[in-house]
């Protein structure tokens, strides 16, 4: 009885390995990138849904719309941070906070409408305070050993 040849697991020389490649292998391959995927996939059809959902009403469809590409800009930009050159670093960072701080001031807006007077004003508060120390974190700030008087000596 001859058995239909299966796939062999070892390669024989001089032969290349027709196998197609297991769903395992290829997410090894992805290198953890494979949960950055599905997360970007929640994230879109969230989105869509959202905007499905808000016909008729286009300031929401702007808001989704802006906030979906923002955080899609940020994150390609968190992505190319760590292969960047220290010039490069540099824009970059300056774009992480832009869109970052956009992202705040588009949330804050979102959430202060409809918060009380008193509220909505914290809520503004909070964002300036965020935005403005994040500011000083990426662009300001050397360093605690840059500044302490006990490495002076």
């Amino acid at each position: 009885m001859d058995a239909a040849p299966t796939e062999r697991a070892v390669q024989q020389p001089g032969r290349v390995d027709q196998r197609r490649p297991r769903a395992t292998e290829l997410l090894a391959k992805l290198d953890g990138s494979w949960a950055s995927l599905i997360g970007l996939g929640f994230l879109t059809v969230n989105s869509v849904a959202a905007i499905a959902k808000s016909l008729d009403q286009p300031s929401n469809i702007i808001f989704v719309a802006v906030s979906y590409l923002d955080v899609i800009l940020l994150f390609l930009c968190l992505n190319k941070f760590e292969s960047a050159s220290p010039k490069g670093k540099d824009v970059l960072r300056a774009a992480v906070w832009f869109l970052a701080s956009l992202l705040t001031v588009l949330f804050c807006h979102r959430v202060a409408g409809i918060m009380p007077l008193l509220v909505a004003a914290g809520v503004w508060v909070m964002a300036a305070v965020s935005v403005s120390g994040s500011f000083y974190a990426l662009f300001l700030y050397r360093g605690a050993a840059a500044v302490s008087p006990v490495n002076k000596g």
